[in-house]
């Protein structure tokens, strides 16, 4: 939030602040019981060449709060409805339910961070996940997470 937005008074604004405060209050509840916050921001590597896999930059694109804004509304809609419809149709409700990945998932990557980093991945629960993949940060930059968390490819 720019300085000049951040003493705006008016009904539109104090909604919103309201709205991101229930938000931050929502993911605190989530992640303590259990979720994986693997969410990250969207990042770009530029290669030396398309012929070669030699990275020379890495550009992130700005996550801002209202994106987790939303994200919280939406995944608090998601999970009502999901109890609304299993309430209604306790016999024949179909959900989806997210299993745990395979361990076997994880072993290359456990290979590298412990190899190259000295970090061991605990995959037993999502918090001992999110746990491990936090010891990734290098230095003040989560560059490492990102990269990790990250489904794109650059250029």
């Amino acid at each position: 939030m720019d300085s000049s937005c951040r003493n705006q008074r008016d009904d539109l604004t104090d909604s919103i602040r309201l709205l991101n405060s229930l938000a931050r209050k929502l993911k605190e509840k989530r992640l303590k019981a259990g979720a994986l916050n693997l969410a990250s921001p969207e990042i770009m590597i530029h290669l030396d060449s398309s012929e070669s896999s030699d990275p020379i930059d890495v550009e992130q694109k700005e996550l801002r709060e209202t994106n987790s804004l939303v994200e919280e509304f939406m995944l608090l809609a998601n999970i009502s409805v999901a109890g609304k419809i299993q309430e209604t149709f306790p016999e024949t409700a179909v959900l989806r339910r997210h299993m745990p990945p395979p361990k076997t998932n994880f072993e290359k990557l456990h290979d590298i961070l412990l190899k190259k980093k000295g970090i061991k991945l605990d995959v037993s629960s999502s918090n001992a996940l999110a746990d491990s993949l936090d010891q990734c940060v290098v230095s003040s930059s989560s560059v490492v997470r990102i990269i990790m968390n990250n489904k794109g490819t650059g250029s």
